[in-house]
């Protein structure tokens, strides 16, 4: 009698990203088409750490050995360093220290070459604990650090600035980048569609944008963009969904579901 054949992980990637409730894996080979493959999409309805592992321990297939592990942190404590205000690593987390005098946080380091900066952001000690212990070999990235770095790629055509809305069910993201130079990154608790528009809106002031030819583009939520978009389209002439990404077809249509932020890791380097 044959031994059947174990599928092997080891040529795979795999994403994951923890979201308040819950959390999205999946998996997918980078150099073969049609492999992308969600493998967890879970929302429990609790937010806790001790749930978070539970959901984790209850999808072996997160558990294997993969190539390259990915994991989407969001933390609201998050703070850029240009690499020509402090180049040297060690220095870094003192700005992290002065933004959160009162943290206790682990501090994170990303590094977005596309940019010339560091990202600094702060997770609890257990969960970067556990992270460890279950993903040794993982890269832990916080939302704006793919965004940012795949954004920086994506704006440097035209003379106009371009905002990006990324919207999550609780919160949203803003960024705004000008020939491929990031102006703000933020993010932004609340996510009715007003609280999107008045944001949005205190950012095109702030930074002088032009409401007849400055580009806003959204991602995200798909049930929030309509309300958001026919609230800013009285005050800014291109409010526009953000196309799907073309290189990505490739990886299959269950990639088409997939959080935006997590999706953009394979295209940014990171």
């Amino acid at each position: 009698m044959e031994t059947p054949e174990i599928p092997t992980t080891t040529n795979l990637h795999l994403l994951i990203k923890l979201q308040a409730n819950g959390l999205y894996a999946a998996a997918f080979d980078p150099l073969d088409n049609d492999t992308y493959c969600c493998l967890a999409n879970i929302f429990s309805g609790q937010d806790s750490d001790e749930v978070l592992k539970n959901r984790i321990y209850e999808n072996p297939q997160l558990l294997q050995e993969y190539g390259r592990t990915c994991i989407l942190v969001d933390s609201p404590h998050f703070t850029f360093v240009p690499e020509e205000i402090e180049p040297a690593e060690e220095n870094r987390r003192d700005y992290y220290d002065f933004c959160f005098p009162e943290h206790t946080d682990y501090i994170v380091e990303n590094r977005l070459q596309h940019n010339r900066a560091c990202s600094l952001f702060g997770i609890g000690h257990d969960l970067y604990g556990f992270l460890y212990r279950t993903f040794p070999t993982a890269t832990i990235l916080h939302p704006l650090t793919p965004l940012c770095e795949y954004f920086a790629l994506n704006s440097r055509n035209g003379n106009e600035a371009k905002v990006y809305l990324h919207i999550q069910e609780n919160h949203f993201f803003l960024i705004v980048f000008k020939q491929g130079r990031l102006l703000f990154a933020n993010r932004f608790d609340g996510a009715t569609a007003d609280d999107i528009a008045y944001y949005t809106l205190q950012v095109y002031k702030q930074l002088s944008l032009d409401r007849l030819r400055d580009r806003i583009y959204l991602t995200g939520s798909k049930t929030m963009r309509p309300a958001v978009t026919a609230l800013l389209q009285e005050y800014v002439q291109a409010v526009l969904p953000y196309p799907f990404p073309s290189q990505l077809f490739r990886f299959g249509k269950e990639a088409l579901d997939a959080p935006f932020d997590l999706i953009t890791i394979p295209l940014c380097g990171l």
